[in-house]
């Protein structure tokens, strides 16, 4: 696998407010930050990947299209605590 591109999500200033690219862990289903993504070949083509770690910190490598929306994790997190 050969690095095509990276970039790190440290955040973004607006207005003095940080935005986070946020999910959910796929582990264990908590709040989750996407440190950085890349984009890496394969024999496919090129995948942009993202590294996620969560608060229990647990981390992943994982491709992009396989994260959770932040909506949908929302939802998610309210309809598991609604089970409970």
């Amino acid at each position: 696998m050969s690095r095509v591109g990276h970039h790190k999500c440290a955040g973004d200033s607006r207005r003095g407010m940080r935005m986070w690219d946020t999910t959910t862990c796929p582990e264990c289903g908590a709040p989750a930050e996407v440190e950085w993504r890349d984009v890496l070949e394969s024999t496919d083509g090129p995948v942009e990947h993202a590294k996620v770690r969560c608060v229990r910190r647990h981390w992943f490598l994982l491709p992009v299209a396989s994260l959770a929306r932040p909506r949908a994790a929302a939802q998610a997190s309210r309809s598991a605590a609604r089970e409970r």
